[in-house]
């Protein structure tokens, strides 16, 4: 299988798979339509996934935002923020399990970040301690780890990261791929 390269971060670069222009998934706004779909996902992707009213809650409340990556009507992944007073803050972010390592998720969160502006500067999550694969995805896009939130997931107990992406970790970013091209 063909694969691209996607420089983040000074870091390794990752593989994706190109698939057909025909098949390019895009990107659009989370519909009452989608909610099916994404309980489907959500269930397959977290040990406790949301339930059909918080998506229904989200879809309909206009601090709320739902962005979707979809192939035709199917979606194949989505990203939900709240839009807060001076911040966003990205709820849940999930991808099918067959598509991921594609840059589906990389999409999404590029969706929730071209939103921040200068009256909100920063995307700021919670990921369980045991969720590395999120963890280690965020901070490929630019989210660093704050602090730790003890027993913050009240059925387990389990703590989590409290993890921030700002417009400066942009420019960081920026500059950091910037300097890989000017170094070769």
């Amino acid at each position: 299988m063909n694969s691209v390269s996607y420089p983040r971060l000074c870091e390794q670069s990752l593989a994706f798979p190109v698939r057909s222009a025909k098949s390019a998934p895009i990107l659009r706004a989370a519909t009452a339509a989608d909610v099916d779909a994404l309980c489907e996902i959500e269930r397959r992707a977290f040990e406790f996934p949301w339930s059909r009213r918080e998506f229904e809650f989200c879809v309909e409340a206009p601090r709320y935002t739902g962005v979707i990556v979809a192939e035709g009507s199917e979606p194949l992944g989505y990203a939900f923020y709240e839009k807060r007073a001076r911040s966003y803050r990205l709820l849940s972010c999930a991808v099918v399990e067959s598509r991921r390592r594609e840059g589906l998720g990389t999409r999404l969160l590029a969706a929730v970040a071209d939103a921040l502006d200068e009256g909100r500067p920063e995307i700021s999550c919670v990921v369980r301690e045991g969720n590395v694969p999120a963890q280690l995805f965020l901070r490929n896009f630019g989210f660093r780890a704050l602090w730790t939130v003890k027993g913050y997931y009240r059925a387990t107990r389990e703590e989590a990261y409290r993890m921030s992406y700002t417009r400066e970790e942009l420019r960081l970013s920026a500059d950091c791929v910037r300097q890989r091209l000017l170094a070769r």
